[in-house]
């Protein structure tokens, strides 16, 4: 309805197969607001929602000329429950169409020249199709050590040092590898520099442990790179109380500095301390740049979810991200060696403290885009969920979800009119709404179903 385009209109669809095109009329624009509604999940979970049995799809003219089917891969998202969704070639539909004395081509380039639907219904036809997907699970594993403190009091606080030692395998999900020949993804600075960096502390800390005032738990995750799953696992199963836990210090790819000395550190704005112990620890004359959010993309936003104070240390992206050329021969082993003591300068100094520090909420600052398109709630995933509905770790500091209500473990499921099975719904349901719309969320929390009222925001 946002932008007057809607192919279901007059017709029912309850019951019946949809056959829809993939893209949208404007396909050969980069600015279109079609984009917003052109998934193929969006289109599968819109005929869902319109009581469909099923739903094929099919190839335009325009689009695919070669009319290649789509790859048949895991797109990270949650099943769509009984709900058949298949892609055949071209030919079938076209033999379709010819049943009812009508061209596809034709009906294809009535839609795009008009920007109208033409939908129609394929009388006296019938389709028989049956699929089945078989959900693959495999066991991810943390691996973690522990160092007790041996002041009475602060060793049952707890530093944890960490990174992420999984990567990409032969990159079939993430990769940037345009190759055709099938190479391993060996991840020498994403992340196992990190992991390198782990090992080393948890040496050196070992070598002083009668010194250490508070415990350590040094900690290298799994699945990182499928959504910070190992991560989110441990701390919401986390071995001792993580109300205790009083800093996260996270290294993911710091194997790759660069001549000038640039090292980025994330999340300095979730302590009031972090600044200047930074700055006042920094004899490797590190050029730092700071970033307040403890947010963006690694394990440490884990923590940062949990109201711990985290640091994130980070070398910089490169051209080898994510490729099979990130290896072992680019690595600066001097540059993570001195990235490696500063973040046991900084460990050690929180070691020392007499008073954990003080954990500060930054709002999470978000990306620009349209206004009329995009709309602002605040809530943060929580990754690994396979259950239905949406369900949320948490909410941005500040965000209209903080401020309508929404909590950490919340399952949302619906969102206005829309049922929310997944992630996806509630991204496609934030497309029919803009900024200012005041939206009624039903959640479920803690078993009782619960009706929030939230003012939507913009990006």
């Amino acid at each position: 309805d946002k932008i007057g385009y809607d192919d279901y209109a007059g017709i029912d669809v309850t019951g019946k197969i949809v056959v829809a095109m993939r893209n949208h009329p404007e396909y050969d624009s980069s600015s279109s607001e079609f984009d917003n509604y052109s998934s193929l999940r969006q289109k599968a979970s819109t005929a869902k929602e319109k009581g469909a049995a099923g739903i094929v799809f099919v190839n335009s003219y325009a689009f695919e000329k070669e009319d290649k089917l789509i790859d048949f891969v895991w797109d990270r998202g949650q099943l769509m429950k009984d709900f058949p969704v298949v892609h055949v070639k071209r030919d079938f539909i076209d033999k379709l169409f010819e049943l009812q004395n009508k061209n596809f081509q034709e009906c294809e380039k009535s839609i795009i020249d008009s920007k109208k639907p033409s939908s129609i219904e394929f009388k006296d036809a019938s389709i028989s199709l049956q699929t089945d997907v078989k959900e693959i699970t495999k066991i991810g594993r943390n691996v973690g050590a522990y160092l007790e403190g041996n002041d009475p009091v602060l060793k049952n606080e707890y530093i944890v040092i960490g990174g992420h030692y999984d990567h990409l395998g032969y990159g079939r999900y993430g990769s940037l590898y345009r190759g055709s020949e099938h190479l391993i993804h060996n991840g020498a600075d994403d992340n196992a520099s990190g992991t390198t960096g782990v090992l080393e502390l948890a040496e050196k800390f070992a070598s002083i442990k009668d010194q250490l005032k508070r415990s350590i738990i040094f900690c290298t995750f799994s699945g990182e790179e499928l959504g910070l799953l190992g991560s989110s696992n441990l701390v919401n199963n986390f071995p001792v109380p993580i109300e205790n836990v009083v800093a996260m210090l996270n290294m993911d790819m710091i194997g790759r500095l660069n001549s000038d000395n640039s090292l980025t550190v994330i999340g300095t704005g979730t302590s009031s301390i972090w600044e200047d112990l930074l700055k006042g620890l920094n004899k490797y004359n590190f050029s730092l740049t700071l970033d307040d959010a403890g947010f963006g993309g690694s394990d440490h936003q884990s923590f940062t979810i949990k109201q711990i104070p985290v640091l994130f240390f980070f070398t910089g992206t490169h051209t080898d991200y994510h490729k099979p050329s990130d290896d072992a021969d680019k690595i600066n082993s001097a540059g993570e060696e001195s990235v490696v003591k500063y973040v046991f300068a900084i460990a050690d100094s929180i070691d020392m403290l007499g008073k954990r520090p003080d954990f500060i909420k930054v709002e999470r600052t978000q990306p620009s885009g349209r206004m009329n398109s995009k709309v602002y709630v605040g809530t943060v995933p929580e990754f690994g969920y396979q259950g239905q509905g949406y369900k949320i770790s948490g909410v941005t500091d500040g965000s209209p979800a903080q401020k309508g209500g929404l909590q950490g473990g919340d399952i949302i499921i619906k969102f206005g009119p829309k049922e929310i099975a997944n992630i996806y719904d509630f991204m496609y349901a934030a497309n029919d709404f803009s900024p200012g719309d005041v939206v009624e969320f039903i959640v479920m929390r803690d078993g009782n179903e619960l009706k929030i009222q939230i003012e939507l925001g913009s990006r």
